[in-house]
């Protein structure tokens, strides 16, 4: 599932939401913030991938 601040799953072995990447510019503690429950948050967590212009072709 994508938020405005991160993309999250359910993917754990005890099906908790997990954030699986934060958006740029985007702290864990945000979105920590803005949720209001538990997440799973791993300490290395990668940036989501910016979206590339289309194509003309």
């Amino acid at each position: 599932m994508v938020i405005d601040l991160a993309v999250l799953d359910f993917t754990t072995p005890h099906r908790t939401l997990r954030v699986r990447s934060l958006h740029p510019g985007v702290t864990a503690e945000a979105v920590r913030e803005a949720t209001g429950f538990p997440l799973d948050i791993a300490d290395d967590l990668p940036y989501t991938r910016e979206p590339t212009p289309p194509s003309c072709g």
